[in-house]
């Protein structure tokens, strides 16, 4: 499907059914108003917008292409378990949600170019445990939420050139919420 619009003026089912389809390939779509989102494997999505669309069930899918998931009207615009669905999630923008990913597994999971605009909360650990998000490729740092006995550690690696250094100055690096000195040298 290419340049096709699934809408409707009342929520509305949209489910991939995996033992149908080898593969399923959707660019540039719009989904509007889904109520249901069940999307499984073998299905691609490149350059698609879900808009006002309850929470994503991925099973398996690959949005990992540019797409954008606004606005969703569930708590949540969907909860993911594992590095897989990290990884299917690469590239993907979440616009105006109350929650864009909600955790429910602690663990290790990088995030690979994934964005953030004007969510209530980015990411929602749940998890009752410990969980590291390692920011790759660009993305954004999430603003984060932790449920009851949830701890999240976020790192976000980036590269810093001083250039043009005169002998003998001193070069710091402080935070700007707590002039705290993090590295000097």
């Amino acid at each position: 499907f290419s340049r096709v619009s699934f809408a409707s003026k009342s929520p509305f089912s949209f489910v991939i059914d995996p033992s149908s389809a080898t593969e399923i390939t959707f660019n540039t779509c719009s989904f509007t108003q889904a109520g249901e989102l069940s999307l499984n494997s073998p299905a691609i999505f490149t350059a698609c917008v879900f808009s006002q669309c309850g929470e994503m069930a991925l099973n398996g899918a690959d949005l990992s292409n540019g797409n954008t998931i606004a606005e969703t009207t569930g708590s949540q615009a969907i909860t993911l378990s594992t590095q897989s669905d990290f990884d299917n999630l690469a590239n993907c923008l979440f616009r105006d949600n109350a929650v864009a990913i909600h955790i429910d597994t602690p663990g290790t999971y990088s995030m690979n170019n994934i964005q953030f605009s004007g969510n209530t909360v980015d990411v929602l650990n749940d998890s009752g445990g410990s969980v590291t998000l390692n920011i790759v490729n660009g993305g954004d740092t999430p603003v984060v939420s932790n449920g009851t006995g949830a701890s999240t550690t976020v790192n976000n690696a980036v590269d810093i050139v001083v250039k043009n250094i005169v002998i003998g100055s001193q070069v710091y690096i402080e935070r700007t919420d707590t002039e705290e000195v993090i590295h000097n040298a």
